[in-house]
C-alpha cells in the first residue's frame, strides 16, 4: 500500500466570471507560495471550486476573470463560504 503525502493547501475566495457570462464565488485551494496564475496554467484541466453548496469542477478554458476578494468582501459574502481560516487570510496581503 502506497503512503500519500498531505500538502497543506489554503483556501483563496475568489469571485470567478465565466466564458457564458455567469459569475459564482468561492474558493480555491493553493500550496504555500502557490499563486492562483500557477493553479490556472498549470496541465490541469479542470480545477476545484468550493462553496457551501458544494465542489465543482470548473474547466480553465472556460474562466474569463478571478478576482480575489479583500477582507471586507470575504466578510459580506461570509455566507457563501466553507469555514474559512480569517486568522490566515488576514494576515495574508492578495
Amino acid at each position: 500500500m502506497q503512503s500519500s503525502t498531505h500538502i497543506p493547501k489554503h483556501q483563496v475566495p475568489v469571485h470567478m466570471s465565466l466564458i457564458d457570462g455567469t459569475s459564482t464565488y468561492g474558493v480555491v485551494h493553493v500550496r504555500q507560495g502557490q499563486r492562483i496564475l500557477d493553479l490556472l496554467i498549470d496541465s490541469r484541466t479542470f480545477f476545484p471550486l468550493v462553496s457551501n453548496s458544494g465542489t465543482s469542477l470548473i474547466n480553465k478554458e472556460n474562466v474569463v476573470k478571478v478576482d480575489v476578494l479583500t477582507m471586507p468582501q470575504i466578510l459580506e459574502k461570509k455566507d457563501l463560504f466553507p469555514d474559512l481560516n480569517y486568522k490566515y487570510l488576514e494576515s495574508n496581503n492578495w
